[in-house]
């Protein structure tokens, strides 16, 4: 008996889903792999509690669909009270699923094309007064 996978939370600022797995039989992680990566069609973090039936095979789809899979064992401690605590920081575990940040200046060069091109649209239609990128400009590039 297998137990569905479970979206248990997001990572990052691109909302990675992070999903739970238990499978008591090596021959379905496969499937629920390939699943994932076909209903999903973006990279995820696949949890399971350990490493028991991950192959060759499953580790080949899981780089064909640019997700990778944790291991519970390894990635956390039992304390003495009963809880978990991670091993390392999340940050470092998923540092491969984390957006690496954009350099001011290219996320504003990047931003103004973009109000640019909104302002075009709507000035075709007659409907601003003000151009969003003169707001933009007066805002964001007024002198401190």
């Amino acid at each position: 008996m297998a137990i569905r996978p479970v979206e248990i939370g997001t990572w990052s600022a691109n909302a990675v889903p992070a999903i739970l797995t238990i499978q008591w039989n090596g021959h379905e992680l496969p499937a629920v792999i390939a699943e994932l990566a076909l209903r999903l069609k973006r990279p995820f973090i696949l949890l399971s509690p350990t490493t028991t039936h991950l192959t060759a095979h499953c580790q080949e789809l899981l780089a064909h669909a640019n997700s990778e899979f944790f291991a519970l064992d390894s990635l956390l401690i039992l304390t003495p009270i009963g809880t978990f605590q991670p091993r390392s920081l999340p940050g470092e575990i998923f540092a491969r699923f984390t957006p690496q940040p954009i350099a001011d200046e290219d996320m504003l060069r990047n931003a103004i094309l973009l109000v640019k091109a909104s302002d075009a649209a709507q000035g075709a239609r007659g409907a601003r007064k003000v151009s969003l990128y003169t707001v933009m400009r007066l805002y964001l590039l007024r002198p401190a």
